[in-house]
């Protein structure tokens, strides 16, 4: 039989046996973990860089078409800031859109199909005007600059005090925007929000000397959205690697 001392060495190594096995798959259950979190963090980062790339890409094959455009005059001095607004929505809204990670969801052919539907854009600097034209397009869904429409939501709201431009409506205009509003939302037999939908854009933002700053402005957005994912994204990860290697240390 072991006398108390061997019995005691016996139980010491056995206990130092066991703390080191326990080490051990600490440190097999913490490497595991950081492995996780760091192939999480590559793939997420992997992604933001492609859909970043791709919105960016959308902005650049926007600016070439619509640098185009103007050297040949396409729509002269008066009517190339219509076909700018067509090819600026068109990049933008299909650069927010993949930057999102959705599919595109504007297509510029000989109109603009958003969503499957077809889209009249209109940017005429007369309100007015552009409301006359609806009747041109009835079985189509109409575009106006953003401003526009925003004026047109608060007259038929009820507004009597409506600004367009730094300028305040007279009562008569904007009798006349409301009256032409609901002839042709009686044309159509539905509500103007039905038949009429805002552009990403103001009136002001699609002429000749502002378009490169409004594509210019997107793309800093688009960095701007990207450079704070990517510290999200690294934070979180820092966070969990720090919940990790806490959970790893001995009871």
């Amino acid at each position: 039989m072991l006398d108390e001392q061997s019995r005691d060495n016996v139980l010491e190594q056995s206990i130092a046996a066991y703390v080191d096995y326990l080490n051990s798959i600490r440190l097999s259950d913490l490497l595991h973990s950081l492995d996780m979190i760091l192939v999480n963090e590559t793939n997420k980062l992997s992604d933001l860089a492609t859909r970043t790339a791709n919105a960016l890409s959308n902005l650049d094959l926007a600016k070439l078409e619509i640098e185009n455009l103007i050297s040949n005059n396409r729509g002269g001095d008066t009517g190339a800031h219509g076909f700018i607004a067509e090819f600026a929505e068109t990049g933008i809204r299909n650069a927010r859109d993949v930057f999102e990670g959705l599919q595109k969801s504007i297509i510029l052919l000989n109109d603009i199909l958003l969503q499957g539907n077809e889209v009249q854009m209109k940017f005429y600097s007369n309100i007015l005007e552009e409301i006359k034209q609806a009747s041109r397009y009835e079985n189509m869904i109409m575009m106006f600059p953003k401003d526009h429409v925003e004026v047109i939501e608060k007259i038929m709201s009820g507004a009597k005090t409506v600004e367009y431009n730094g300028n305040r409506l007279s009562l008569s205009q904007i009798n006349k925007i409301k009256q032409a509003i609901e002839n042709e939302s009686n044309l159509r037999g539905s509500r103007y929000n039905e038949w009429l939908r805002p552009s990403l854009l103001r009136y002001r933002d699609v002429q000749k000397g502002t378009i490169n700053q409004t594509l210019s402005g997107e793309v800093d957005a688009i960095n701007k959205q990207a450079f704070q994912q990517e510290l999200d994204i690294k934070n979180k990860a820092n966070k969990e690697k720090s919940v990790a290697y806490q959970k790893s240390q001995p009871t």
